[in-house]
């Protein structure tokens, strides 16, 4: 029985295999030994001028049977990471705020804090509390909403990168890969009963 699988699936199948062999998650083989016809190399000899120039002579070739054909696979280097020169920054802090008054008279608080947390706001200038929302978006979004000024960190703009991410591949996987592989399972399973 023979399968037939459109370009792109082919391709996805192949670049599969490679990385389960690459990874070690299956044996590979070792590359056999050539046979003694096969040590036979082939060479190019060119000619050597002499002090006469004689009509230009195409380089003969002719078998050497003492260099034997290396049949061994390119050894990979195991990869690095590149090196990392830290550049010299030099920068002047410029944003400045008003100081807060120790009582907070000059700060417009708009949730509910508690002494210790209204103790920080009074001595750094801001405070950082708990809350009940399960992401950063509905944070920032109740704050735009609100007028409130927002301090982007970037442990947030990492998860919500982490979040699209894992959206993108869970999306792969089920419009794309399941499908795929359910084809090469059921063509798998029709050719192994043919056989």
């Amino acid at each position: 029985m023979r399968i037939r699988l459109s370009g792109a699936r082919a391709g996805l199948i192949l670049l599969i295999a490679l990385l389960v062999t690459q990874c070690g998650l299956l044996p590979t083989e070792t590359p056999s030994q050539p046979s003694p016809s096969e040590k036979t190399k082939v060479t190019a000899t060119p000619t050597v001028p002499t002090a006469e120039p004689t009509s230009t002579t195409a380089p003969t070739l002719q078998p050497s049977p003492t260099a034997p054909l290396d049949t061994s696979l390119p050894t990979i280097p195991k990869p690095v990471f590149a090196i990392f020169r830290e550049p010299t920054i030099n920068t002047v802090p410029s944003l400045t705020m008003d100081p807060v008054a120790p009582d907070l008279e000059n700060v417009t608080v708009p949730f509910a804090l508690s002494e210790t947390q209204l103790a920080r706001l009074a001595a750094d200038g801001f405070v950082v509390s708990p809350g009940a929302d399960r992401e950063f978006f509905t944070l920032y979004e109740k704050a735009r909403y609100g007028n409130v000024p927002i301090f982007v960190t970037s442990d947030s703009l990492l998860h919500i990168y982490h979040l699209l991410f894992d959206k993108v591949l869970r999306t792969a996987e089920t419009a794309y890969f399941i499908p795929l592989l359910r084809e090469l399972n059921a063509a798998l399973l029709t050719d192994s009963d043919a056989n």
